[in-house]
């Protein structure tokens, strides 16, 4: 189904995770395996490697649950302590962030290895900062307790929040309705073309 929705509107460039990354060599497989027996009838996505260079392999593709590090944030978690959600009050937030899981080494390092809770932190830090990983660790490697350092990236996300969710209230629903029918049209005649190229491919229409 990804891989349809992917070809089905001439799709090059798809921003998706790490765990993701899998679905887009499946789709590419299929277009190439259909172009080459039908025709030049898909647009053959991106290779993983190009898609990551256009969007930033770096820039958030898998922010880790603050609780279990070792694994990915998810709004299937069962506490919800380990997973940040646009809805969240800053407050809220706030004390997800300083209950994070870190470690017993004292050094704030980017190392994904040997230091997941502070690695994710950091990278959470660097996306709402718009600096790399390395530039934080940089920064706040003189640190010695992860509380200080928990509580940059605490103020820094419930800034983030603050401003988003004061956005978000300020929309005018009437405004989206319009935009999602002026975009359905669109992307309908899109899809339609396609699909109409696929089934004169395969011999269903004229």
């Amino acid at each position: 189904l990804m891989a349809s929705d992917i070809l089905l509107y001439n799709t090059r460039y798809v921003p998706v995770g790490d765990d993701q990354t899998q679905h887009l060599e499946i789709t590419r497989d299929i277009a190439i395996r259909f172009n080459n027996k039908f025709g030049q009838v898909f647009t053959i996505p991106e290779a993983v490697s190009d898609q990551h260079a256009f969007f930033g392999n770096n820039q958030g593709l898998r922010i880790m649950n603050l609780v279990d590090p070792t694994k990915k944030m998810s709004k299937s978690d069962d506490t919800d302590k380990g997973t940040i959600f646009l809805t969240d009050t800053p407050d809220s937030a706030r004390r997800k962030i300083m209950g994070a899981t870190t470690d017993n080494f004292a050094t704030i390092a980017y190392d994904k290895q040997k230091q997941p809770g502070i690695s994710n932190l950091i990278e959470i830090l660097a996306l709402l900062t718009g600096k790399t990983n390395q530039e934080i660790a940089q920064k706040y490697k003189s640190l010695s307790q992860y509380g200080s350092f928990k509580q940059v990236v605490a103020e820094e996300m419930m800034r983030f929040l603050a401003d988003f969710q004061t956005k978000l209230n300020s929309i005018d629903e009437s405004v989206v309705a319009e935009k999602l029918e002026s975009s359905e049209s669109r992307v309908a005649k899109t899809a339609n073309q396609t699909l109409l190229r696929v089934q004169k491919a395969v011999g269903l229409r004229p």
